[in-house]
């Protein structure tokens, strides 16, 4: 993994080029702490900071042609780099061992059309200094990200937010569209970011752009697939041979590679197959526990780690952190992010990081294979749609007469049963609805009340619709939550750790395969992964294999109720009144969590993160 930057401004004189991108490298340092580079000329600057991973002692970037026409800055790695490779070899005089020279090659000899035959994760800028243009690029699911800044003829381009501002060095005007998809779903919705000015490259596109030639983006990729012909049984053999050679492809390393292991069916999965293609006992793999049970899973991954042998390091978190997630905010994001895993997560990927310089990890099945209670959820309350009304209120006044709960969901029917009552309300407001999004309609309107009618399109995100709706959810999911909120916090978190983690559930093969599938396949009344689950029955010890789902959190619910939410209320009260924030709506919700009349912690870390955002910017 790696942090990259470019310029391309007339304005700017080539001594504060390289000052900004020094400064930007600086920034970026901790994507790659191990050799950074630049490139300058005429109006265009180039930079690079190298996490070392694969030919470890060439490879250098910014990396150039031999008649310097044209120059790459690539993050990434490209697992089928070795075989893209051969197929070059006779038009191609390799000079290095690595992927990103096979990058540069494809991109010269094959033109856009080679990122099509690209497996892996990436974010790459290509500048031909001939025809002074420029291809840029992200892979399929968004795992490496990329930000520009595109006016007239100028082009800005960042790993990370903070990086190309200071690449630009102008302040940046916020996006209220942008807040009010942050405060609707969690996050900026694909493309677009909480500034005015400041975009997204999107997943699985490439852009083109030149110095005559306006910015045009070109999707490459789409995860729709054509349903699956074979039988279910042909179903479960393919579907083991994909993540078999999934993982064996991201086994290759000229570092050594470690594990995540939560204790649930993903993390099993990759360590298991692993384990048969590694030597266990140098096997390393990284746990996060928490006092509190209901949201503890070490018990679990423990049980994986002795039974495939394999080291096993316990790192625990028992208490909130303002500090380090304002420093989160301010240095990785540049914009307020809502996952309170983000904290977790890092501290995972500092432990990992002492050790090793890859981790591998669960991400994307949960998408891919119907695991979000949420898929399950819906498949239950189109069925009680159909239940007497008269029945449907004694049910949920008794279930809504107990106190809110706090703890995890897997851990309490109440929780669940509470969850899905506030789900069925949603659906009656809108049954088309194919994200989940976390204030109620009356609640955005008493703390947002400038934000009612901003935002972006949700369905401009999505594909064309089916009459699947847990389809459309899963759809949703992939190409909205995966990117902009999992691979988000993931690349952030491991990244601030110079941490490269990779996901064998997001190969390609892997993503088209579980998109064919029939959603009974995938999810019944019984919960998701069926056919997950059953393919890997025997690598999965039964206490796993039939335990409840339980997500990667962190008890903001019982945070809010104390420090977090003494925290929040201080913040509120340093609010002016031009701000999009209510203080007194917000306010509310917080007395209301307090007292126990609700459960509001997920809408208050909402706001918590925004403003941790706005005064630290």
């Amino acid at each position: 993994m790696c942090g990259i930057a470019f310029i391309n401004a007339k304005k700017i004189n080539e001594a504060e080029r390289t000052r900004r991108m020094n400064d930007a490298l600086a920034l970026l340092k901790n994507r790659g702490p191990d050799d950074s580079g630049t490139y300058q000329h005429d109006r265009v600057a180039i930079g690079h900071a190298r996490l070392a991973i694969i030919d470890v002692e060439n490879s250098q970037q910014p990396m150039l042609t031999d008649d310097k026409r044209f120059i790459i800055s690539f993050n990434g790695e490209i697992f089928n780099y070795k075989d893209l490779r051969v197929e070059l070899k006779d038009e191609w005089d390799f000079k290095t061992g690595g992927d990103t020279e096979v990058i540069l090659a494809g991109l010269i000899l094959r033109g856009a059309s080679f990122i099509a035959k690209m497996e892996g994760m990436w974010a790459f800028i290509l500048w031909d200094t001939l025809t002074k243009s420029a291809i840029i690029s992200r892979d399929r699911s968004g795992k490496k990200p990329l930000f520009f800044y595109n006016k007239k003829d100028e082009l800005f381009c960042a790993s990370e937010i903070p990086a190309l501002q200071t690449l630009l060095k102008t302040p940046s005007e916020n996006n209220r569209d942008g807040i009010a998809d942050y405060f609707r779903y969690g996050f900026c919705l694909p493309g677009n970011t909480i500034y005015q000015d400041i975009k997204e490259l999107p997943p699985a596109t490439y852009a083109t752009w030149g110095e005559n030639q306006p910015l045009s983006i070109v999707r490459y990729w789409d995860c729709s697939q054509k349903e699956y012909g074979g039988s279910y049984a042909q179903a479960k053999l393919e579907l083991r041979e994909l993540l078999i050679n999934a993982v064996k492809r991201r086994l290759v390393s000229d570092v050594e590679v470690g594990y995540f292991l939560s204790g649930g069916i993903d993390s099993t999965i990759v360590v298991a197959l692993a384990s048969q293609l590694m030597p266990k006992q140098s096997m390393k793999c990284f746990t996060l526990g928490f006092n509190n049970p209901s949201f503890d899973e070490t018990p679990y991954a423990e049980l994986i780690a002795n039974k495939y042998d394999v080291q096993h390091f316990v790192t625990r978190l028992d208490n909130m952190q303002p500090e380090r997630i304002a420093r989160i905010y301010r240095e990785r994001f540049g914009q307020p992010f809502a996952d309170p895993s983000i904290l977790p997560t890092q501290i995972i990927c500092e432990q990992a990081a002492k050790y090793v310089k890859v981790a591998l990890s669960g991400d994307g099945a949960d998408e891919l294979f119907g695991g979000y209670e949420r898929y399950r959820g819906r498949k239950i309350i189109e069925s009680y749609n159909s239940v007497p009304k008269f029945f449907q209120w004694g049910i949920e006044s008794v279930i809504n007469y107990f106190p809110k709960s706090t703890v995890h969901h897997s851990r309490s029917r109440l929780k669940k049963a509470q969850m899905f009552t506030a789900a069925y309300r949603r659906f009656l407001q809108s049954p088309d609805y194919i994200a989940p999004s976390y204030f109620s309609d009356k609640d955005f309107s008493e703390c947002f009340p400038d934000l009612i009618n901003a935002g972006h399109s949700l369905a401009a995100n999505t594909s064309s619709k089916s009459s699947d709706s847990i389809k459309n959810m899963m759809n949703c999911d992939f190409r909205i939550y995966l990117p902009q909120s999992i691979h988000a916090k993931v690349d952030r978190a491991s990244m601030s750790q110079s941490l490269e983690v990779r996901s064998p559930f997001m190969d390609t093969q892997v993503i088209e395969f579980a998109q064919s599938l029939p959603t009974d396949w995938l999810v019944d009344f019984r919960g998701g992964k069926k056919i997950l689950k059953e393919t890997f029955a025997d690598l999965i010890p039964a206490q796993i294999l039939h335990r409840k789902k339980q997500g990667f959190g962190i008890p903001i619910a019982d945070w809010m109720k104390g420090r977090l939410g003494q925290e929040l209320e201080c913040l509120l009260e340093r609010l002016n009144t031009h701000d999009v924030i209510s203080k007194k709506g917000c306010l509310n919700l917080l007395r209301a969590h307090r007292e126990g009349r609700a459960d509001y912690a997920f809408c208050l870390w909402l706001i918590y993160g925004y403003l941790i955002w706005q005064f630290n910017q």
